[in-house]
């Protein structure tokens, strides 16, 4: 049944027939365009259908529909060829007495509903034209879950849900049952100019496509689904696709302009198609808890935020000029992060998985505690447009915990300039092949750098980098070919460095940098090391190598050195001990340098030279 009332008040025709006395040429415009004119408000029942809601226009107020009686699972089914909104709202009459509502104040009451007040209300709309909801939809009397559902498309513009549980948008066809469910194909919801301002307890916009073009978008609990799916249900209280399909896409399925903004208390992204994309220029913003799932890339140059746990599960993650912001714990797994230029923050724990790459090119990685593990680690500069700031560091931060940082394969984490610090913790580096550290600063309590195997990872040198911890350093590599003169490695108690490679062209060191240890510095290598630079300790130093040349300085309270070949303290070398000094070599000891020892020094070589001076006591042993 179709009933018109005008203000609830008597002598409607009347004010019909003035309202609609228009002349002939507005009467013609309205005619050829007649869908400007309906589009704004217009709500008309579907005239194909036994039962049709009692639809109750309003100038001046809210347009109000008795909705049909809903079965025995308090279902209302209800279909419409056009469901358009205005400014002063709609609300959907659930009460069978008079109620009272904010759109529209008393609301007579509801005859239709004969078995009670619906808990699920669906609105179906069965039209050419995308609907339009330029104002809010109230539901009169008891709440409920409401569903409009437009295949033709969604224009949201001002609208939201008052007095509702659950307010759901879909392009979708819903399927009518006890359970409905929602299949979406086709349709795009747009949100625009005063957006969406919900106020439901959950809000879910289901769609093929969704555009986020308003500044402002606000709910409590939103979920937002793109792509084609199937049975689409409510699963303990999350919405989930039990049939997604399986073609393959290549579109953007959610994306939020440059000014565009989402706000609520929980936000849900849901991109489950495979190829579908999530793309954010904007401002996502949820107060607790952020969670993002998608089968395709998500491309943020924007701004998603979280105040308490941040979840991403997607195929790729690109965050080039982004910011990803968790106020409280941040996981992330995909098939690869771009994070270039951008930057990954969390008050919490951060914990990322990409299978194939990471590369955080000039970009930021901070929390309390950092875990990353990759199948490679590359700091890439993809583009000339690309900052070549000296000053501009990539940086890896744990403010109160740990970083681990794991890969299968390589990391090169120096390129352009590289941060890793955990000023309260430990930092672990363990690459299962090639490992560059070039121009990078480690600070940390401790820091530890691992080879997977023996064999394993490569380290072509140190270049422009400083490795400091407060406690110890520990390095154990395949193989280190060199650290330059511009390189630190320094620890408040042990530097132990092992080189463990059994490839004889790949385990040989030379040192033009500086090792610096606050007790022991402990070296260990089946190749040979040469000193151009400086290695201290304020106790003892223990070098056991295939080989020892030294060029510069060694210094500590106490000198053990021991070569499986030959030991030859150069020209300018000096070997300097508080204590004593203690040198054995299986092959030739020479020495062109200078030696000095407060208690003596102890040689042990089959083949003995001294050319230089040694200051002291000497005691010369063959080698045994």
């Amino acid at each position: 049944m179709l009933s018109i009332k005008i203000n609830h008040q008597i002598n409607a025709d009347s004010r019909i027939s003035k309202f609609f006395k228009v002349a002939p040429v507005c009467l013609m415009t309205w005619t050829i365009f007649g869908g400007i004119f309906s589009a704004e408000g217009a709500v008309i029942a579907d005239s194909g259908m036994v039962n049709q809601p009692g639809i109750h226009e309003n100038l001046t107020g809210p347009t109000i529909v008795d909705i049909n009686d809903p079965s025995k699972n308090g279902v209302s089914h209800n279909k419409f060829t056009e469901f358009n909104v205005n400014k002063n709202g709609l609300i959907l009459n659930n009460n069978i007495n008079e109620s009272k509502t904010i759109l529209g104040g008393k609301v007579a009451g509801n005859s239709n509903l004969s078995n009670g007040p619906a808990t699920v209300i669906i609105n179906e709309v069965a039209s050419k034209n995308m609907t339009q909801l330029n104002g809010m939809i109230e539901v009169a009397g008891k709440k409920a879950n409401v569903i409009v559902a437009s295949p033709s498309g969604i224009s949201c513009d001002g609208c939201g849900f008052i007095n509702t549980e659950r307010g759901v948008l879909t392009t979708g066809k819903v399927d009518i049952s006890d359970n409905p469910s929602i299949s979406v194909s086709e349709g795009n919801i747009i949100l625009q100019g005063n957006g969406l301002q919900d106020q439901s307890d959950y809000t879910a916009l289901i769609a093929h496509t969704i555009n986020i073009v308003a500044e402002e978008n606000s709910a409590n609990n939103l979920t937002v689904m793109a792509g084609k799916n199937s049975d689409i249900h409510h699963v303990d209280g999350v919405l989930k696709s039990r049939a997604a399909t399986n073609e393959q896409a290549d579109y953007v399925g959610i994306d939020v302009a440059k000014l565009g903004g989402m706000y609520a208390d929980k936000i849900t992204l849901i991109a489950g198609q495979k190829g579908v994309s999530i793309k954010n220029r904007g401002i996502i913003s949820a107060d607790t808890d952020l969670v993002i799932q998608n089968n395709g890339i998500i491309r943020n140059s924007g701004n998603i935020s979280s105040g308490n746990e941040m979840t991403i599960d997607a195929d790729k993650i690109n965050n080039r000029k982004g910011s990803l912001t968790s106020g409280g714990n941040f996981v992330s797994s995909s098939q690869s992060l771009e994070n270039t230029s951008g930057s990954i923050l969390a008050d919490g724990a951060l914990s990322i998985l990409a299978n194939t790459n990471i590369n955080n090119y000039h970009g930021e990685i901070a929390a309390d505690n950092v875990n990353i593990k990759s199948g490679s680690i590359q700091n890439i500069k993809r583009s000339e447009r690309e900052s070549s700031d000296p000053d501009k560091k990539s940086q890896i931060i744990a403010k109160n915990g740990d970083i681990n940082i794991l890969t299968d394969g390589e990391m090169s984490i120096g390129n352009g300039g590289t941060k890793i610090a955990a000023s309260k913790g430990s930092v672990s580096l363990k690459a299962g092949e090639r490992l560059g550290i070039n121009s990078t600063e480690i600070n940390a309590k401790d820091v530890v750098i691992n080879g997977a195997f023996a064999n394993g990872p490569i380290v072509n040198g140190l270049e422009g980098t400083e490795i400091k911890a407060d406690h110890d350093v520990t390095i154990n590599l395949g193989s280190l070919a060199a650290i330059a003169s511009d390189s630190v490695i320094k620890a408040g108690n042990d530097i132990n460095l092992n080189i463990t490679n059994q490839d004889e062209n790949a385990r040989n060191l030379n040192n033009l940098g500086k090792f610096s240890a606050g007790n022991n510095f402990n070296y260990k290598s089946a190749g040979a090391f040469s000193n151009f630079g400086t290695a201290e300790a304020g106790k003892v130093i223990d070098i056991n190598s295939a080989g020892f040349n030294n060029y510069a300085k060694v210094s500590g309270n106490q000198v053990n050195i021991h070569s499986t070949s030959g030991l030859y303290n150069k020209e300018n070398g000096q070997i300097l001990s508080k204590t004593s000094v203690a040198l054995s070599s299986k092959g030739f000891f020479r020495n062109t340098g200078g030696i000095t020892s407060v208690t003596g020094t102890k040689v042990m070589s089959n083949f003995y030279r001294n050319d230089g001076k040694i200051e002291g006591k000497v005691e010369v042993q063959p080698y045994k």
